[in-house]
């Protein structure tokens, strides 16, 4: 438990804490409740025939032997970035109950989907969350020697705000997306053919990467190429659950700790769940894509020009309850420009900390509760499951940095630490920020929490404040409840706020 927080008088201050475990391989959560996702047999109900699927193995040697003898009809592929992860194509009804029996397979999963980009109409805006002020106050912040990875088709080389600055040329990806290259000026324009052209960091490095792939990219290829914030500005449909992809994130980023994945919320925030605990439910529960269910990232849902959260911006919760997304930014009804603005400000508070703090990157936990903290609170008070923690304020999160509002440490299990905070005579409110890194859940795991810490706040007298916490019941009047003050068993982020 970290706790123990003491002050005078309340002004607004921003403390963040970014934390990860002491230990050493990550600790499981329980065995997933299914062997099977829930959109695995989809095709063959349909009586469409023959599928492919993906799957987990905890032996591959063993497996393929298996395969070889019980299903030899079928195509087996391993995956680029895992030994353990398979795509078994060609299918039929009796042969995935015979997959799905083997004792090497831990999960099956689908395969790769179609992705699509999520940006309905254009007109960003860098004044909205803080980015040109960002600019204006501390003109040297440009994102020099970082890199972003642009996650979906290739980008246009010639385009004159990127030129000179790109990675790389994935393999296997032909088809040039205007999209793509939006959302890389959006982050890291140059500024080259005018202002609309300058983006958040734009002095950045490019690299280009892509969706047909949904799993997370090899870690040598991120870290060859430095990237430290990768953007997804697309979904696919509407799912429910912690599949291999999410896993996948999570793991990337334990092993990974400085890299920060950014996902948009997706542009289905009128429609239901088919499937999950929220099945059926209006409104709510309908990120696109299985790996916006990740833990470790950050997912942003969309605001229009008046601030309010976009109609069609997807709400959380999360499958299992958690709060997504945890912030929002302007996007005009799509979600991809906003987190291609959370990119640039993740971007923007990375160097910051790097120029201040000797030259070392933060870790993404430390960056996440940076931009979480010193968001504004929109829609209903302190946390929902629409605009989450608030709208993003990349001035608030750069300054949190570069004034070291923040703590980072570790701790081991059973582990209980005390940090000590004077707060300025006059502050209006204190808001504090505990993320952290947690290792990746089991396949289809019931809840995605691995390592639940706790924070609380003492004060004077003895006083005690606990994190905001959502009502997860499958309910909309409850998912609408407003926050309340007690422990959280859900989320990777607690909040603190007293005015």
């Amino acid at each position: 438990m970290l706790k123990k927080y003491n002050w005078e008088e309340l002004r607004k201050l921003l403390l963040v804490m970014g934390l990860a475990l002491a230990s050493g391989a990550p600790v499981r959560a329980q065995v997933g409740a299914s062997k099977m996702a829930p959109g695995v047999g989809q095709e063959l109900r349909r009586g469409t025939g023959r599928q492919a699927v993906r799957l987990r193995v905890r032996d591959a040697a063993a497996f393929r032997q298996w395969a070889s003898q019980q299903v030899p009809a079928v195509q087996v592929v391993v995956s680029l970035t895992d030994a353990t992860t398979f795509t078994v194509k060609n299918l039929s009804n009796k042969q995935l109950a015979t997959l799905a029996s083997s004792p090497f397979v831990e999960f099956v999963d689908v395969p790769n989907r179609p992705a699509h980009d999520e940006r309905l109409l254009s007109g960003a805006d860098l004044t909205a969350n803080g980015l040109r002020a960002v600019q204006r106050r501390y003109p040297a912040l440009m994102g020099q020697g970082l890199a972003v990875s642009i996650k979906e088709n290739p980008l246009d080389a010639a385009d004159l705000d990127l030129r000179g600055r790109l990675l790389n040329t994935p393999a296997g990806t032909v088809i040039e997306s205007v999209h793509a290259s939006i959302m890389a000026t959006l982050i890291a324009g140059g500024g080259n053919s005018g202002p609309a052209g300058e983006g958040a960091a734009r002095q950045a490095g490019i690299a280009s990467s892509s969706y047909a792939n949904l799993l997370p990219d090899a870690n040598a290829d991120l870290t060859r190429l430095g990237v430290s914030v990768q953007n997804h500005s697309y979904g696919t449909g509407i799912e429910n659950y912690y599949g291999l992809e999410a896993q996948g994130y999570d793991q990337q980023m334990r092993q990974l700790p400085y890299l920060l994945h950014i996902f948009s919320s997706g542009n289905a925030g009128t429609s239901a769940s088919t499937s999950g605990p929220y099945q059926g439910l209006a409104n709510v529960a309908n990120l696109t894509g299985q790996f916006k269910m990740s833990k470790n990232s950050l997912a942003v849902g969309a605001t229009d020009a008046l601030g309010q959260v976009a109609a069609l911006s997807s709400r959380g919760p999360a499958y299992d309850g958690r709060v997504k997304p945890e912030l929002v930014a302007y996007g005009d009804a799509g979600s991809s420009d906003a987190a291609a603005l959370g990119s640039g400000a993740a971007l923007l508070v990375q160097q910051a900390y790097r120029d201040s703090q000797g030259g070392a990157l933060p870790p993404a936990s430390l960056v996440k509760a940076a931009l979480i903290n010193s968001a504004d609170d929109v829609g209903r008070p302190e946390v929902d499951f629409v605009a989450g923690f608030g709208q993003l304020n990349a001035l608030g999160a750069v300054r949190t940095m570069l004034e070291t509002r923040f703590r980072t440490g570790s701790v081991t299990k059973g582990e209980e630490q005390t940090v000590s905070l004077s707060v300025p005579t006059g502050t209006r409110q204190l808001k504090i920020t505990l993320a952290w890194t947690d290792p990746e859940a089991a396949a289809n795991a019931a809840q995605a929490l691995v390592n639940d810490l706790d924070l609380e706040v003492l004060g004077p007298n003895s006083t005690r404040w606990l994190p905001w916490v959502l009502s997860a019941y499958p309910n909309l009047d409850s998912l609408a409840q407003p926050a309340r003050r007690r422990a959280d068993h859900l989320n990777t982020v607690e909040q603190v706020t007293i005015s």
